[in-house]
């Protein structure tokens, strides 16, 4: 397969009016010149493939439903938003609840869309204090035996715990740091100090930055200060203008460009209309796209991955490479799977997102195969029809 007459954006730059060769799932050359075949790009960017590690649902599906049909739904629906990777997200349910639901978590060659990368359990190990949309009831505290009893539930590797750092033991972060799993700072009254120690045994990530967390004071700055001040600690970020203000995006740029992981934090309600939906076993009543608890917190968002690039990069006038880098090359990173995906190199996987101006989404690939397709493209033989 060839793409052709697209602006390419790679990790060193953008290659204006380029090709990609793909061969065998594989980027495997690309060039600076338009060739006389291939799929005509029209001038469009081509990206690397979103990858979203914090996504819930989408299309009245939730990963926490435990069943094959909702998970079948949320990958063959995504490719459409461009995201071509991503981490199904638990909710704070109990036990038994979020084992199976983890346990039917798979991605089967047969299920033609979205890769799932591993699990991204968020919560229940947090502050019931800033539960947010979770459910305070099913919040408990971490321990080596319930993280063991998860991780052996699932085919799925956990790639990502969500945790309040103020309420474990420094026992289990200690535990956490020798497993290959990545603590993220979210849901949390954690002072300073909290976030500083846990950074000690390894955890440098902040869960949906800003939102269900110790806001900054100037006698302690709280993890919202810690995350925003510590280039270490990787930040996700929900660019809506409704959990961030255009002032709070710009700020976030500003200090952790390199460290962004733009998220979505999607639920079932995205993709529907405003009505009655449920997440994490609680009623969520939608209004112009905005999920609400009966207790009016935001309850995640109905985002697309593509809408929330257009607004970072509308709002931030962030170049294209750094808006890949938050799209999908960071996150790579964090997931020790740069060699293999993240970003437009030689030899890696072909997930490739092809966009307009708007950031509308014209072509996704995931492993050099066509899963979504906007009328418009077409095969071209002919050098004069370009």
């Amino acid at each position: 397969m060839i793409l052709t007459n697209v602006n390419i954006v790679t990790p060193k730059g953008v290659i204006h009016h380029g090709s990609v060769i793909i061969k065998n799932k594989r980027i495997h050359t690309i060039l600076d010149t338009v060739l006389s075949s291939g799929m005509d790009c029209k001038g469009m960017r081509l990206f690397p493939g979103f990858i979203d590690m914090h996504v819930h649902g989408t299309q009245n599906a939730d990963f926490m439903d435990a069943t094959m049909d909702s998970v079948t739904t949320i990958v063959s629906s995504l490719p459409k938003e461009g995201t071509t990777s991503l981490l199904a997200t638990t909710m704070s349910e109990s036990l038994d609840k979020i084992e199976k639901a983890i346990q039917v978590i798979e991605n089967p060659l047969t299920i033609k869309g979205t890769k799932i990368l591993g699990i991204h359990l968020e919560g229940p190990f947090i502050n019931a204090d800033y539960s947010g949309a979770q459910n305070p009831s099913n919040i408990i505290r971490g321990s080596k035996a319930i993280y063991e009893r998860l991780k052996k539930a699932t085919k799925q590797k956990i790639r990502v715990i969500t945790l309040a750092p103020e309420v474990q033991t420094n026992a289990f972060l200690e535990y956490l740091s020798k497993e290959d799993v990545i603590g993220s700072m979210g849901h949390s009254n954690a002072t300073h100090e909290d976030a500083v120690n846990a950074m000690k045994y390894g955890i440098k990530r902040v869960t949906h930055c800003y939102n269900a967390m110790s806001q900054y004071h100037h006698r302690d700055i709280g993890l919202t200060g810690a995350a925003l001040l510590y280039d270490a600690i990787d930040i996700e970020l929900i660019a809506d203008l409704i959990h961030v203000s255009e002032p709070a995006l710009k700020l976030a740029y500003k200090n952790k460009k390199d460290r962004i992981h733009l998220i979505t934090d999607s639920i079932s309600a995205k993709q529907m209309p405003d009505g009655q939906y449920s997440l994490g076993g609680q009623p969520i009543t939608v209004v112009n796209s905005i999920p609400y608890t009966q207790k009016g917190a935001l309850a995640g968002s109905t985002l697309t991955l593509n809408k929330a690039a257009k607004t970072m990069q509308e709002i931030t006038k962030a170049d294209d490479v750094s808006l890949a880098n938050m799209l999908a090359t960071n996150q790579a990173k964090a997931l020790g799977m740069e060699d293999k995906l993240g970003s437009i190199q030689e030899k890696l996987l072909a997930d490739l997102v092809l966009v307009d101006a708007s950031f509308n989404i014209f072509l996704t690939l995931i492993n050099g195969s066509i899963v979504y397709q906007r009328e418009g493209l077409h095969e071209y033989h002919d050098r004069k029809k370009l």
